[in-house]
């Protein structure tokens, strides 16, 4: 099994990885504040800083659909129209892909 690991945190999202070649964008969203993972680049994620900025207070899905209508980047908004990961959660909710 590979476990995600947070590398870098931001306010609603993070960025890590599930082993040294699959990089993750881990976004929470919904009403119970669910993990979705879509697989990004290294250098996505060395970037992270310059395309994650979300503003205080609101809720993830407003923050979201504007910024993916509006005013996201163009990084955010590529990884969102990506196919979202497929993982798992074992007995103590850590994520992992098969």
């Amino acid at each position: 099994m590979r476990f995600y690991k947070r590398i870098k945190i931001g306010q609603w999202e993070s960025v890590g990885k599930f082993d040294d070649e699959i990089y993750a964008f881990e976004a929470l969203g919904g009403r119970l504040n669910q993990a979705i993972f879509w697989q990004i680049t290294k250098e996505e994620f060395d970037s992270y800083g310059t395309w994650n900025d979300h503003t205080e207070g609101e809720e993830l899905y407003k923050v979201l659909v504007y910024k993916l209508y509006y005013d996201c980047t163009k990084t955010m908004a590529d990884i969102f129209q990506r196919e979202e990961l497929i993982v798992k959660y074992d007995e103590s909710g850590k994520a992992y892909l098969d």
